[in-house]
């Protein structure tokens, strides 16, 4: 067996154990995910909504549809990440190909029913999370390839290895900020304004 590994100089490994016990996520909590390394959310590549738009890391002050994700249990401790792209629900985290290769890319694509689209959340020591996939029999993890610290760097599948770009910060979003912003903007009309309303159809 693999030992616990501990934390290193430049916060490069994270505090893990042996156990691969599935985390309970919140049914149809929305999150950014923040890689524990890097410090920077996982996000679909331009916010694209199509089958095979990149996933990978990017900065991020606020929560958007690029950089949202939705969990829904698929039973045996693993969940579906739905990204909030398009209409938030046809689009899934997915390991390409369904491959279980080291190096493996990481996509969003349409619900296929595939093991690609499965991941088994492991709670960390300091509360992050290890994601593991299903379509490698939860022998590797979903990472930021060569624990970059870059912006743009990509999102892979490989071998867990307890290094902390292996490992996510789960940041919970409320689902009440748009009503939120939609009452601001109601808010800032003018009392006793005059105004022309254009219907949009």
């Amino acid at each position: 067996q693999r030992p616990n590994v501990t934390v290193l100089g430049g916060n490069r490994y994270t505090e893990v154990t042996d156990e691969k016990t599935a985390a309970t996520l919140t049914e149809d909590g929305l999150y950014m995910i923040k890689n524990a390394s890097s410090g920077l959310y996982m996000e679909v590549a331009n916010g694209e909504a199509k089958n095979g738009a990149n996933v990978q890391q990017w900065g991020a002050d606020e929560a958007a549809s690029h950089n949202t994700w939705k969990v829904k249990s698929a039973g045996d401790g693993y969940y579906k990440l739905y990204s909030q792209v398009g209409d938030g629900n046809t689009y899934l985290l997915d390991v390409t190909g369904a491959k279980s290769a080291n190096g493996t890319n990481v996509e969003i694509y349409q619900d296929s029913g595939s093991n690609a689209q499965l991941f088994k959340f492991v709670e960390n020591n300091d509360g992050s999370y290890r994601m593991y996939t299903k379509t490698s029999n939860d022998d590797s993890c979903v990472e930021v390839i060569n624990a970059s610290a870059s912006s743009g760097a990509n999102v892979q599948q490989w071998e867990d290895n307890g290094h902390a770009c292996q490992s996510w910060y789960l940041i919970p979003v409320e689902e009440e900020a748009e009503e939120e912003d939609t009452t601001k903007a109601a808010s800032a009309l003018t009392n006793n304004g005059l105004y022309m309303i254009q219907n949009v159809n």
